[in-house]
C-alpha cells in the first residue's frame, strides 16, 4: 500500500510547478472542491494538477455489504490542454476503507483483505473535454465531456466493482457579475457487477454557483449525482446526490480549497470533508 501511495504523491509533486493565474477565473481555473465540470478548459500549453485529501464518514458499499469511513489520500486530477478547444483529463487517487460493519452483500464472497481496513487505487476516469462555444455577453460557454471509468480497483478490496463505465455529458457555464454558474447533465452507462451482460443507464447531473468575495477568495456551492429514471436498484449503480459548500483561495502561485460535503442518498456518506491544492505549469507555448 505504501508504495502505491508514494507513486501517486510523487506524481502530484513533480507536476506541481509554477502557476499562471489571472485575478478571477483563469482558463485553467481550479474546479475543486466542486464536482461540476467547467467548459472553460485548461489554457493552451498548460498542465493543471488538482490534488487533495477527503474523508467520508459512514459510507455504505451495498454491493459487498461493507460500511465504514473512507479516506482518499491523495485525490488526483491531471488536466492537459491539447488545443484551444480540447482538454484531456484523468481522475484517480488512493482510497483507504476503515471497516465498521460487515454483512452479506451480492459480492461479499469476493472480499479478500486483512484486518479492519482495506485499500486500493481509485478507478481512473479518463475523459476528453471539447469546448463547443465560447462564453459571450449573451450566452454561456458550452462543451461536452466523454469519459470512461476503468476497472482498476478490485472487488476483493471492496472498493472496486470490476466494471467499465461510460459517460457523456453537456457542460455549460457563465459569469454574472461576481457569480459564476456551471451546469452539467448527461448519461451514464454503468456495468452491473452482479450480471456480466447487464448494464444500467442513469442520468448524471450537477449544478454549482461560485461567488468572488475578493480578488483571491471565492465561496462555492453545488449539488451533483446520478439517478436511475426507471427507479431500479442494482448493486453498484445506486442513486447518489451530494451537496457541497466550500471556499477557494487563489494567488499568483496556487489555489487552495476546502469544503464540507453532505450526502442525500442512502449510499452516500452523510458528511464528508475535503481540502485540496491546484497548481499548473506551462509545458508548451500556447496557440
Amino acid at each position: 500500500m505504501a508504495g502505491k501511495v508514494a507513486v501517486l504523491v510523487v506524481s502530484a509533486w513533480v507536476a506541481s510547478g509554477a502557476v499562471g493565474l489571472r485575478a478571477q477565473l483563469p482558463p485553467h481555473a481550479a474546479q475543486r472542491p466542486l464536482a461540476t465540470v467547467d467548459p472553460a478548459l485548461a489554457a493552451p500549453g498548460w498542465v493543471v494538477v488538482e490534488t487533495g485529501t477527503s474523508f467520508f464518514h459512514d459510507r455504505e458499499i451495498p454491493s459487498v455489504g461493507l460500511r465504514g469511513d473512507v479516506l482518499r489520500v491523495p485525490e488526483l486530477t491531471l488536466r492537459l490542454s491539447v488545443g484551444r478547444r480540447v482538454e484531456l483529463r484523468v481522475d484517480t487517487g488512493y482510497e483507504i476503507l476503515l471497516v465498521r460493519e460487515r454483512r452479506e452483500g451480492p459480492l461479499s464472497a469476493e472480499l479478500d483483505y486483512d484486518g479492519e481496513s482495506s485499500s486500493d487505487i481509485r478507478d481512473p476516469v479518463v475523459a476528453t473535454l471539447v469546448r463547443l462555444r465560447d462564453e459571450t455577453a449573451e450566452g454561456p460557454a458550452l462543451g461536452v465531456r466523454i469519459a470512461t471509468r476503468l476497472p482498476v480497483a478490485s472487488n476483493e478490496s471492496g472498493l472496486g466493482l470490476d466494471t467499465t463505465d461510460f459517460f457523456a455529458s453537456v457542460l455549460a457555464a457563465k459569469d454574472a457579475g461576481p457569480y459564476r454558474w456551471i451546469a452539467n447533465v448527461g448519461l451514464g452507462i454503468l456495468g452491473v457487477p452482479t450480471a456480466e451482460t447487464s448494464q444500467n443507464d442513469v442520468v448524471t447531473y450537477g449544478f454549482s454557483l461560485s461567488r468572488w468575495v475578493g480578488k483571491r477568495v471565492a465561496l462555492v456551492a453545488g449539488v451533483d449525482g446520478q439517478v436511475d429514471p426507471s427507479g431500479q436498484i442494482r448493486p453498484g449503480t445506486e442513486d447518489t446526490a451530494i451537496l457541497r459548500f466550500g471556499t477557494r483561495i487563489g494567488s499568483a502561485a496556487s489555489t487552495i480549497d476546502a469544503a464540507i460535503l453532505l450526502g442525500l442518498a442512502e449510499v452516500d456518506s452523510p458528511v464528508a470533508f475535503t481540502i485540496g491544492l491546484t497548481r499548473a505549469f506551462r509545458v508548451l507555448d500556447g496557440s
